[in-house]
């Protein structure tokens, strides 16, 4: 926990540094640094918390650690942050749709019901018409927020596939996003 903590301080004292360095370098070079040690900073805190998490849980079996895929607008294969959120195995085998809610609730998502099929190993997710107009933002906002459902829905537990519904419909689409076909993990 100590290093942990100097890594942290080191990260900031250097932030802070580089951030009273601008009249000494070009801005597009300051900000590139700040923004990258920005991110590192980020992604290690979301390391050290879900660190903190797994250890909060593992003595306990009445949870799931469900990953939250979170993506930015730099780069749109690999999430900017992985969080796992702790969802009770009775809420996700009862009551899928809230315990879905409750992983993507720092998100623009929000399910309006769900289901699995236990056989294929599929999960359909409706979202209402006003929900997938988020989706239709700009391509930035679509691309993101399609990746972040998706991705978070492929590593559910027991799920090969995704299928998505707008208002019980199937195969929709708009300018910025595409609900057509099914969606499969390519790791299977």
């Amino acid at each position: 926990m100590k290093r942990t903590n100097i890594f942290f301080i080191t990260l900031l004292i250097l932030q802070l540094t580089l951030g009273c360095c601008n009249q000494f370098t070009s801005s597009t070079e300051s900000n590139s640094l700040s923004a990258n040690l920005t991110t590192s900073l980020t992604t290690h805190t979301a390391f050290a918390t879900n660190k903190e998490t797994k250890n909060t849980h593992s003595n306990t079996t009445n949870f799931l650690k469900i990953t939250l895929y979170l993506y930015g607008p730099d780069d749109y294969d690999n999430p900017i942050e992985l969080k796992e959120i702790s969802i009770s195995k009775e809420l996700y085998k009862n009551h899928l749709t809230k315990a879905l809610n409750k992983v993507f609730k720092k998100t623009k998502i929000k399910i309006s019901s769900s289901k699995i099929n236990k056989k294929t190993k599929c999960i359909t997710v409706d979202l209402t018409q006003k929900i997938a107009d988020q989706f239709n933002a700009g391509s930035c906002s679509g691309i993101i927020l399609t990746n972040e459902l998706i991705d978070t829905l492929l590593h559910l537990p027991n799920i090969k596939s995704v299928i998505i519904t707008v208002d019980g419909k199937k195969d929709c689409y708009g300018d910025h996003y595409s609900f057509e076909g099914t969606f499969h993990d390519d790791d299977n």
